[in-house]
């Protein structure tokens, strides 16, 4: 059931993506490491001030995400993550998916996961 639910969550953001590339063609590209979209990236709007291209509109990943998944990247090289296993304290969702291919365990702390 989880590969269902992950797969049709996966078809939505790619569809979800290539709606928002079509709609803004005149914005610059970027390409996000996590679901590997490239295209233009959604402005964020939160209490800390407007974030001009911060949102993958594929993942809703941001910059966070971004930059904890490529730090995963950098010592997958160095440590055997699949003999490994991850407690994801508060778990995102944009990063659920690729830990769990990516560790030999995961697990969440989270109790609504």
């Amino acid at each position: 059931m989880y590969e269902v639910n992950q797969k049709f969550r996966e078809f939505v953001g790619w569809t979800r993506g290539v709606r928002y590339r079509l709609a803004t063609r005149d914005k610059q590209a970027f390409e996000c490491p996590i679901c590997e979209y490239t295209g233009p990236f959604m402005d964020a709007d939160d209490p800390s001030g407007l974030r001009p291209n911060a949102k993958c509109p594929s993942c809703s990943g941001v910059e966070r995400h971004r930059m904890l998944w490529l730090t995963m990247g950098q010592l997958s090289s160095r440590y055997d993550f699949q003999s490994l296993g991850l407690l994801h304290f508060g778990p995102e969702k944009q990063l659920k998916g690729p830990f769990r291919e990516l560790f030999g365990r995961y697990e969440t702390a989270d109790l609504f996961s």
